[in-house]
Formats: structure tokens, sequence, C-alpha cells
């Protein structure tokens, strides 16, 4: 059964669990997100698969070949997972101009133009990268000067003159996410009401076709407070963000000290890891007789242990949301990464090792509808947003078998 597929490109992440907010406080039930470039992807559950990817700092400037697997993996109706978000890394314009240069030669909209054209009914994101090789971008948009305080506005700037660029009632930028690391922004309620009142400034219609949504990513600790984020009565105004993401992979909880982890990836400092490298709870399952049933664990069983129950549904219990909040606009991701992937840069072995007789990409979509199904009742909310991060780590035992000449 594919899934919805979220995809995620260049960029680096890091720990991401310090949002602020005034009505929830979630405790601690993640740490460190992977880091790698991000490209997201994401569509109903029923339906689609939801999948991330990187895209490589050597291709920055001009990756054509990058661009066009990532356009074959979108538009194959064979594919096992199948998507219907995808988010891009947005980096500095004036450093990487073939690929980012908000003109119709650029790599990136030329992409989007060909996503259109080729009739693939999904949404198109970017997650601009503020912290890379130059902090901060030297691009500024035509006749304004923007400091680096307010450095989010650029990537708003950089979808108004693009957006217009591309055919009408086509392919759009439809969304800018700000990831606390790539965006070096604060991740509290007033800096993103202060973002959402920019943008809505720029683009005073809401219903207008260039208007992009805000969207803004976190750890798994950060579920039921992303609800409430994304929800159409958090204030006046409607919602804070229109879509969250958080990472539910590199999670840790410390407990008498014992840290049971799914893959920690940089930890010297946590107590009594378990699994303790080079285990990671994606390696020890994928020889189960029942893989799945061996990762999830039960989100309604409170003994600790390395699974997804404790890890996840432990630390977010039902009452932990807000009455009337949904995940309509949250997106659950987790990592395909793995160490031997030949591209990208990966730091934990998670779901991409999973390549086996018993699991393999069916594995991991009978491992996403059971997380959906358990969490759906645990929280009694429906799941219906999952995403993989990335593109570049899904292994090619996961993909659609070439066709034949």
């Amino acid at each position: 059964m594919p899934l919805p597929t979220q995809l995620q490109g260049d960029g680096e992440a890091g720990e991401d669990d310090d949002f602020e907010d005034e009505r929830t406080d979630q405790g601690e039930a993640g740490g460190d997100p992977g880091s790698g470039d991000e490209d997201e992807l994401d569509g109903d559950a029923d339906e689609e698969a939801d999948e991330e990817a990187d895209e490589e700092d050597s291709g920055d400037d001009g990756d054509q070949d990058y661009y066009n697997g990532l356009l074959a993996l979108l538009t194959n109706t064979n594919e096992p997972l199948q998507f219907d978000k995808v988010l891009i890394r947005l980096a500095d314009p004036d450093l990487f101009p073939g690929n980012f240069d908000p003109t119709t030669n650029s790599l990136l909209y030329q992409f989007a133009k060909q996503l259109g054209a080729s009739g693939w009914s999904g949404e198109l994101g970017l997650i601009p990268d503020f912290t890379g090789r130059t902090n901060p971008w030297g691009w500024q948009p035509v006749g304004t000067n923007v400091a680096d305080t307010n450095k989010w506005q650029k990537a708003f700037y950089w979808v108004q003159a693009v957006n217009p660029l591309l055919p009408a009632g086509s392919l759009k930028f439809s969304e800018i996410v700000l990831e606390k690391e790539d965006s070096g922004i604060p991740g509290d309620t007033n800096t993103y009401g202060a973002i959402r009142a920019f943008r809505n400034s720029l683009w005073t219609n809401s219903s207008d076709p260039d208007r992009p949504g805000l969207g803004v990513t976190g750890s798994a600790n950060a579920i039921a407070q992303f609800a409430w984020w994304t929800s159409d009565t958090y204030d006046t105004l409607g919602r804070l963000v229109d879509a969250a993401y958080p990472e539910l992979y590199n999670l840790y909880k410390t407990v008498s000290g014992t840290t049971y982890l799914d893959a920690y990836a940089a930890s010297a400092s946590l107590p009594g890891p378990s699994p303790a490298l080079p285990n990671t709870i994606y390696t020890l399952s994928r020889s189960n007789t029942n893989p799945v049933s061996a990762i999830m664990g039960d989100p309604s069983e409170p003994t600790p242990t390395s699974t997804f129950g404790f890890l996840v549904g432990q630390q977010i219990p039902t009452n932990a949301f807000t009455n009337g909040t949904d995940l309509t606009r949250v997106h659950l991701l987790f990592s395909t990464e793995w160490l031997g992937a030949p591209q990208g840069s990966p730091i934990i072995d998670a779901f991409g090792t999973w390549t086996n007789e018993t699991t393999g990409v069916n594995g991991f979509l009978e491992f996403a509808a059971t997380f959906q199904s358990e969490f759906g009742q645990w929280w009694g909310r429906q799941v219906p947003r999952i995403g993989i991060f990335e593109y570049e780590y899904i292994p090619a035992s996961w993909r659609a078998a070439p066709a034949e000449e």
C-alpha cells in the first residue's frame, strides 16, 4: 500500500527540540534530527508515501543529473513509493546562480517547470539554507536590502520573483519550510508570527496562487505542539504555520542510567546507550521474523524499551494534544539513511538498511501502515501523513525495476 511521500533536499539537520509555545510543553521525546540535504514529498496515507531527499554540496551550482533523477522518481507511477509533496533546498543565488538564480535560466526553475508540465499533481516547496558556506546570503532582492536579522525574508522574496515566471495554472513553489538549523532563526511563536505577518504583507490575497505557505521542522517531541500551531483556530488569523514536519529519528530517552534510542549518532555523553553502536533498532529488527512488530513496540506499554512505541508514544500521550487539534497538516518523517549510501552524508543506519528478504520497501510500507493504525488509536487522531528522509538514501532495491529496452 503506497503512502504519502515527502522529499527534502540539501541541508544539514541537527538538534531541534527547543520550539517554544505558550500552550504546550511536550518534554523530552527526541534528540538530534539527522543531517543531510533534504527534499520532501507528501500525500494521503492511503494513497501515497512520504519521502525526503538530499542534494550534495558539489551539485549546488547545477547538477542536471540530480534534477533528472528526482523528476524520474516523482513521475514514474510504477515506483513503490509515490509522492505528492517535495521540499527542495534553496541556497544563496549569488553563490550558486546556475542552480538557484531567480530567473528562468536556473535549474531549480527549470525543474519546477518540467515537473508541472509532466502532469504531476503534488506540491513543491523550499527549505532555505542560510547557514551553509555563505552566511549570510550575498543575494538581495531587487530594490530591497534585507538585514541579516531578517534573512528569512529573502526566501519569500525569491518566491515572489520566481512564481510569476512559472506558467499560470501550473506548479508553483507553494511552501517555504524553515528548519532551525538551516534557517538560523529561533523556533518560537513570536518569530513565526512575525514571519506569517511578513508573508501576508507580500501576498495580501490569501487565495493568490503565487502565495506560499509557511512550514517548520522539529523533533518528535513537537508533534502535539505542531498540531496546535497548524490548527485553524490557533488565533484570530487562523494557523500560525501551514505545515509542520517532526523528525522521528535520532530519538532518545534516558531512564535510570540507560539511554533508550533508535540510532543516536554523536553521543559519547549519553549514558548506557541501548542499543549500543554499531547497532540500531533498524539493523536489529530487519533480521527479526516480524521486523515491523520488533521495531514498533506498543505505545501503551510504559516499560522503557528501544521502540517507536516508547520513544514516541510514551512521550506524547493522548492528553498532550489540545482539544480539537489534529494531524492533518503534520507530516511525520522517518529516515531512510544508511551508512553505505553512495550519495549524501548519512550519519545513522536507519530504514535504508531494510533491504533483505523480510524487509525492503514492502517492509517499510507495512511499518508505515502499522504506525498509522497503532498511533491513530493511541492519540485518538488520524495519522494521514508519513514522510521519509531522504531522496538520495532510498536503496536501489526500493525503486521500480528499469524499463526494458
